[in-house]
């Protein structure tokens, strides 16, 4: 695959999210969902993300920044950051790293679907980008430490998964991740790798080069330079889950980030896990009990279609969240965790997430019977607001459900 250019679009988001060094800028880069927030302030504007940063747009930058609910200054700042950005554009096409965002077509339709405001605002990678995209997609995970027994088992997932077709996805972690990934490439299966740092070292790996041409995508969230954390070591983890069908846990403890991974992921409800009827470890049984299904021989009983989300790649001009992404209750949600940080009626949120009323009407009923949306009383139809936000405007009064 030719490696595509990085589109202006792409480059008004990593000067916003991106870090770019200690000394390229003051201001925190924004996260996820202040992204969210600013893109749609944006695009509600009649503007396009690509179109920020110039002479015509300064004067328009002020009211954009107080509708996504952020600072001034801190925009400001982070969008002078372009000789930086630069640079740094320049180091990771000499090693062949790509980098997208959320607006782009190439950008994974199932992240948006799945995480919704909390999908990464931009993907690093390198590798064939079409990869994120297939359907045929098996999740293994497990840990560093794991048994020889558990090793096997997920050397044999990655040759079946390529015997079928399907593409491994995994943490590019020691241990499990690796075996799976490895077995897979040996065979001319296909691998994505979701690494939490180090992204710019393995681009470099003379081993992973033949790969990197047809078979192999390397992806993250981070800088390409970015080092060790815990909280991007977590971080990543969902979108293991996230881009694959279902997700095999091979060996897990009690607690770390195989452990926390899968039970997040059965909290969100994002796709099911499945756990090795006959490998052994020490989170087995609390994982079956939150949720995971047990499993008898190689593979999985995974099924691509069913899991699929039924939702068309996002134009760069087009809203963030389309027609049918929203299929379930974690993802409205997400969503309305977003919105809600300011007055919505049922009606508003029914507008702006495409969905019909009667189910929105439900879930806001579920959302305040669990406490985090309340009644904000005013004229009119009820709103709602988050119940972590600020105290809400004068003449409203919040009336726990």
């Amino acid at each position: 695959m030719t490696q595509s250019p990085i589109t202006d679009t792409t480059r008004i988001a990593l000067l916003l999210c991106a870090s770019l060094g200690p000394d390229a800028a003051a201001a925190k880069p924004l996260g996820p969902q202040e992204f969210y927030r600013f893109a749609q302030a944006v695009q509600k504007a009649g503007m396009k993300l690509r179109d920020l940063n110039t002479s015509e747009t300064e004067d328009q930058l002020p009211v954009l920044v107080e509708a996504a609910n952020l600072d001034l200054a801190r925009i400001q700042t982070l969008l002078v950051r372009g000789v930086a950005l630069s640079f740094r554009i320049q180091e990771w096409m000499e090693v062949g790293i790509w980098a997208i965002s959320r607006l782009d077509k190439s950008y994974p339709v199932r992240l948006k679907a799945r995480l919704g405001p909390s999908a990464p605002p931009v993907l690093f990678g390198r590798g064939p980008v079409e990869i994120l995209d297939t359907n045929a997609a098996l999740g293994v995970v497990g840990s560093r430490e794991a048994t020889a027994e558990a090793l096997q088992f997920a050397t044999l997932l990655g040759e079946a998964a390529a015997a079928r077709e399907w593409t491994i996805v995994s943490g590019s972690a020691r241990g499990v991740d690796r075996e799976s990934m490895g077995a897979a490439l040996n065979v001319g299966g296909s691998v994505i790798g979701v690494e939490h740092s180090g992204l710019k070292k393995s681009a470099l790996e003379r081993g992973l080069r033949d790969y990197f041409r047809t078979s192999l995508v390397l992806i993250s969230p981070y800088a390409p330079e970015a080092g060790f954390s815990v909280g991007n070591a977590m971080g990543r983890n969902k979108l293991v889950y996230a881009l694959s069908a279902g997700t095999v846990a091979v060996h897990s403890g009690t607690s770390g980030g195989t452990w926390e991974g899968v039970l997040e992921n059965l909290k969100q409800q994002w796709v099911p896990v499945w756990i090795p009827a006959d490998i052994d470890s020490p989170g087995r049984a609390g994982l079956l009990k939150a949720g995971a299904t047990e499993f008898d021989g190689d593979w999985p009983p995974v099924d691509h279609t069913a899991m699929e989300p039924a939702i068309a790649p996002t134009e760069p001009s087009a809203p963030l969240i389309t027609t049918s992404a929203i299929t379930d209750y974690a993802q409205f949600r997400t969503a309305a965790e977003a919105r809600c940080e300011s007055p919505q009626s049922a009606d508003d949120l029914a507008t702006a997430l495409h969905l019909k009323k009667t189910q929105v009407s439900a879930w806001i009923r579920q959302a305040t019977t669990e406490g985090w949306l309340v009644k904000a009383k005013a004229k009119g139809p009820w709103r709602y607001i988050r119940s972590d936000s600020p105290d809400p405007p004068d003449g409203q009064m919040l009336l726990l459900s």
